[in-house]
């Protein structure tokens, strides 16, 4: 079990910090407003693409901002929308981007004559800070998208993901392991899920504490949770014929929900009455020598953070007495058929008793290798020897 945190500040450079020039300092001087930044930092070293990163890019180049000032105004305090769901991208070279500068390239607003364009994020038309505000608030969600999924008000504990009426159905969500049918490698992907939802901590800058200035640091945290299971031949295994396994399934899942952010990112609700199975069935052999998928994952998803709750002890049978989440395999050898299953909440939490819980909690993944390969019957002989009965010798 491992935990995710996706650590992030969202976005970035947008001038040339040592940047001496006269038409600079006229900008940032008392009597200039000041460009409206984002600034974008790793917590650790940067990964490859599709690896556990620390950078956002390597999930998804484009988030969405929100953002808003309280103005005192002649007819009293105004709170005023200066970002609304406003897609900032990712550009690692000064060229058209996709939904940002389509037509364009960032540095026709970023960068002056005689500087250099630096690889970050950035949006259009650029806003900046008002001397006169008494204060902003910041939010980000990931990935980017242009309507009807986030909403977010000024004032609120953070942004807002579909709703009861329009829930997210997580059921639909990809199984990153099986391309093309198929186990598709030892190693997670963790980048390519549809929705793996990040979302950033408000962020709120204050005149009062001199913060109306300089750049905008978001750091963004997975809202989900994510699922890996491998299944692996067992070292015992022996003998000339083919195993191969014909199906996993985890059930009870939660299928839909929405999400209302609050302070400490938590804030989805989601409905009790609606689950599903992740059902993989399909025969794959750990045995064959040029189709071999020992040590491969068959699930990389994600899930809604839920609590399973241990209802049997033990390996089963049947689901008997499984209304809650459990896990199902099924493979065989040659012509033999084996299947057992496995109280979900047991798997995690060892020796669980009935009524005991575990919780799976956002920004958190969880691996599960599965081993499968019986002990081999064997058979060892011995030969009881003969009872020997001694009577009395017979003379003549």
């Amino acid at each position: 079990m491992k935990k995710s945190y996706l650590m992030i500040a969202a976005a970035v450079a947008l001038f040339t910090a040592c940047s001496e020039t006269d038409t600079f300092k006229d900008a940032v001087s008392e009597n200039n407003p000041q460009p409206l930044s984002f600034s974008a930092f790793a917590g650790k070293n940067t990964k490859a693409k599709g690896e556990n990163s620390a950078s956002l890019q390597d999930f998804y180049d484009v988030f969405s901002v929100y953002g808003f000032k309280t103005v005192q105004r002649a007819d009293g305090e105004k709170k005023e929308t200066v970002f609304g769901n406003v897609p900032v991208e990712y550009f690692a070279e000064d060229k058209a981007g996709d939904p940002v500068y389509v037509g364009s390239k960032p540095s026709t607003e970023w960068v002056r004559a005689n500087e250099t364009f630096s690889a970050g994020w950035y949006y259009e038309e650029v806003r900046f800070w008002d001397k006169m505000a008494d204060s902003y608030e910041f939010f980000a969600v990931a990935p980017y998208v242009e309507s009807g999924e986030y909403a977010v008000e000024a004032g609120d504990n953070n942004v807002k993901i579909k709703t009861a009426a329009s829930p997210y159905v997580i059921s639909t969500e990809k199984n990153l392991a099986i391309v093309n049918d198929v186990p598709k490698s030892q190693n997670l992907s963790y980048c390519g899920f549809n929705r793996d939802y990040m979302v950033a901590s408000k962020i709120t800058k204050t005149k009062a504490s001199n913060a109306l200035t300089g750049e905008v640091d978001l750091e963004f945290k997975h809202i989900l949770a994510k699922l890996n299971i491998k299944i692996k031949l067992g070292d015992s295994y022996i003998g000339s014929q083919e195993l191969v396994v014909n199906e996993l399934k985890v059930n009870g899942l939660y299928k839909q929900g929405y999400y209302v952010g609050n302070t400490d990112l938590s804030g989805w609700t989601v409905d009790p009455d609606e689950k599903y199975a992740r059902d993989i069935d399909a025969d794959y052999s750990l045995t064959d020598e040029t189709t071999n998928y020992s040590e491969y994952y068959w699930l990389e998803t994600l899930m809604f953070p839920q609590t399973a709750t241990c209802k049997v002890k033990g390996i089963q049978p049947t689901a008997t007495g499984m209304d809650d989440m459990y896990l199902y395999i099924n493979y065989h050898i040659g012509t033999e058929n084996y299947e057992a299953y496995y109280d979900f909440a047991a798997i995690w939490k060892a020796n669980a008793e009935v009524n005991e819980t575990f919780s799976f909690a956002q920004g958190n993944e969880y691996n599960l290798t599965i081993t499968v390969g019986p002990e081999p019957i064997k058979f060892d002989a011995s030969v009881v020897a003969w009872d020997t009965t001694n009577n009395q010798a017979i003379s003549m």
